[in-house]
C-alpha cells in the first residue's frame, strides 16, 4: 500500500476555525456538509475529506468524513470505521446472506444474454426527468440528519413483519416520501416514484481485521415506490420486491454491463455514456 507524504494528508484533513463555522447541533452539521458534499475532490489528491471540530459540544468534538464512492461502497466504509474504533465489532454491521460463488459465475455467464433485455428499457427512459414532478433534475446533493431511532426497535420490528432491516428502512422511507410529497403542489399521485436501490454482492461477511477490504461490491435495482400505501403495506411490498431482486439475474446483469464499459471501453466513450444513463434514474 502506498504511503502518502504528510502533506497530501493535511490537504485531506481540515480543523475547522471556530471563528468561521459554528457547528453545535446535528442542523449545523447537516447544513456544512449540504454545502461541501457537491464540492468536487480533485482527481490528483486522496478521495476523501475529513473535518474536525473540536468543540461541538463541552464534552464532544465532530469529525465529518466524506469519500468519493470509487473508494469503497456504504458497507466498505462501515468496516473502515471499524478499523479505527477503539474495539473492533464486526456484528455492528448490519447483517446479510452472502451471495454464493456458485451463484455469482453462474450469473456471470449467461447475464451476457441479457444485456441488451436489461438496457432497452434503461435508454428509453426520459432522461434527467423526475418520474412525478415532470422537473429537470440537477443532480445536487442535499444532506440531512433525522431523528434517531432504537436499533433494538427496529430489530424487533422487522422481526415482527418478517423482513429485513434493509426492507423495513426502505419501506419506511417510501411512506415517509409519500406523505411528505401528499403536501406538495404540482404532484401527480398517480404516478410511482422511482428510485435506485442498492443490492449488496458479497461473498462473505466479515469477521476479522484481515477481512476488511476497499471495494464496490453492489449493484443497483430500480425500486418503485407506491404513493399510496400504508407503512404496514409499503413494507411488505418492499420486501417481496427486493426478494425478487435478490433472486433475479438484474443486479448481476447491471454490474456486469458496468464493468463491461469500465473495463474495456476508452475514458470518452466511458464518461459520457454513464453520465447518459446515469441521468435516466
Amino acid at each position: 500500500m502506498k504511503e502518502l507524504p504528510r502533506e497530501e494528508i493535511e490537504k485531506c484533513l481540515e480543523i475547522l476555525d471556530e471563528n468561521e463555522h459554528h457547528l453545535h447541533t446535528e442542523k449545523d452539521l447537516g447544513d456544512f456538509l449540504s454545502k461541501t458534499i457537491n464540492d468536487p475532490i480533485p482527481l490528483s489528491t486522496p478521495q476523501w475529506r475529513m473535518w474536525l471540530y473540536e468543540n461541538y459540544s463541552e464534552t464532544q468534538s465532530a469529525l465529518l468524513f466524506k469519500e468519493h464512492h470509487v473508494m469503497a461502497d456504504g458497507l466498505g466504509i462501515l468496516e473502515i470505521i471499524l478499523l479505527i474504533v477503539d474495539e473492533f465489532k464486526p456484528e455492528a454491521i448490519i447483517d446479510f446472506r452472502p451471495t454464493t460463488w456458485i451463484k455469482q459465475m453462474f450469473l456471470y455467464i449467461i447475464s451476457p444474454l441479457f444485456i441488451l433485455y436489461y438496457m432497452i428499457p434503461i435508454l428509453c427512459k426520459r432522461r434527467d426527468k423526475s418520474s412525478i414532478t415532470n422537473v429537470s433534475l440537477s443532480g445536487e446533493k442535499q444532506f440531512a440528519i433525522g431523528r434517531r431511532f432504537s436499533l433494538e426497535d427496529m430489530k424487533r420490528s422487522s422481526r415482527d413483519l418478517g423482513v429485513s432491516m434493509n426492507d423495513l428502512a426502505a419501506g419506511a422511507l417510501s411512506r415517509g416520501l409519500a406523505e411528505y410529497l401528499a403536501d406538495q403542489k404540482d404532484i401527480d399521485h398517480s404516478k410511482t416514484l422511482t428510485a435506485m436501490v442498492p443490492v449488496n454482492l458479497r461473498t462473505k461477511k466479515v469477521r476479522k481485521p484481515s477481512d476488511v477490504k476497499l471495494q464496490n461490491n453492489f449493484t443497483l435495482v430500480l425500486l418503485d415506490f407506491k404513493m399510496g400505501q400504508t407503512l404496514e403495506d409499503e413494507i411488505k411490498r418492499v420486501n417481496r420486491l427486493m426478494k425478487k431482486a435478490r433472486s433475479s439475474i438484474k443486479p448481476l446483469t447491471t454490474m456486469f454491463i458496468q464493468q463491461l464499459i469500465i473495463r474495456f471501453l476508452p475514458l470518452f466513450i466511458t464518461k459520457p455514456l454513464m453520465d447518459y444513463t446515469a441521468g435516466k434514474c
